[in-house]
């Protein structure tokens, strides 16, 4: 058995939480670095230990880039970061396309031209975020590995920090709530 293995994923409960690194609800396009993963693993000369810590961002974000630390490698230790697909929800081109032509019809009937220079250009934005979510990936995974080299040899060690880059492309929910205030604005 290992003499002391830890790990630890901060969870981005935070977003959601009041008083948390948002005083407000996130806007479409906001950014955050947070530190997402923290492995550290010690084992004994003929001991070893794995661990899988994956990190999935909370509705409406995805892992745009990460960035990884490595403060300890001893022995034969390992480890690998790769960024997966996951079950995770996103707005679809069609539901913001959808969403946006009642507003886009409505203000061409109020003839209200620079309302709808506005909502053409927020649909734009919504659309080109949504393009850029498509070629990135959703989830980090960390797979780690310290083993020591042998009996009576040197142990294994194993420490590191997986700092992520999070945008904010919104959910169904923020979609809705956009779309409503743009309708008080028609009135």
């Amino acid at each position: 058995m290992s003499r002391s293995v830890w790990t630890a994923v901060w969870a981005c409960g935070l977003f959601a939480a009041p008083g948390g690194i948002f005083a407000e609800a996130p806007q479409v396009g906001d950014v955050q670095r947070l530190t997402v993963i923290t492995v550290s693993m010690t084992v004994g000369g003929a001991e070893k230990e794995t661990k899988r810590v994956t990190y999935t961002p909370p509705p409406g974000w995805y892992v745009r880039s990460h960035s990884v630390d490595c403060t300890k490698k001893a022995g034969n230790s390992s480890f690998t970061v790769s960024t997966v697909p996951q079950d995770w929800a996103f707005l679809s081109e069609d539901k913001v396309k959808e969403s946006y032509k009642t507003l886009l019809d409505l203000a061409g009937e109020v003839q209200n031209a620079g309302l709808k220079a506005q909502f053409e250009a927020e649909q734009d934005g919504l659309l080109a975020e949504l393009r850029n979510v498509r070629s990135s990936h959703h989830a980090l995974v960390v797979d780690a590995a310290a083993r020591g080299e042998g009996f009576l040899r040197a142990g294994g060690a194993l420490e590191l920090t997986v700092t992520a880059e999070l945008v904010y492309v919104g959910t169904d929910d923020t979609l809705a709530a956009a779309v409503a205030r743009n309708k008080e604005k028609l009135k």
